[in-house]
């Protein structure tokens, strides 16, 4: 599949792609369409990791995504949930 080619093995054994689906769609319904074109920052520690929001017209999508060190690299964690 599509995500087993993005993702790290222990992506789907954390939670599985369809229920990770899912949750994403639920969360953008709620937080409805973007407002601005920019995410904000928030910490990027190294190149491998990233925590961002998006404005969103019910609040904002916080996400964070980590990289593995392999190349070439695959996501390891990803996260997103509504704030504000």
């Amino acid at each position: 599949s599509l995500a087993s080619s993005w993702f790290s093995l222990n992506v789907e054994m954390d939670e599985s792609y369809e229920r990770r689906e899912k949750e994403i769609a639920d969360l953008k319904a709620a937080a409805g369409l973007f407002v601005t074109d920019e995410p904000e920052i928030l910490a990027g520690s190294t190149p491998a990791q990233m925590r961002w929001r998006e404005k969103c017209q019910n609040g904002e999508l916080e996400a964070f995504i980590q990289l593995t060190p392999e190349n070439p690299s695959l996501v390891q964690t990803f996260s997103i949930k509504l704030v504000g």
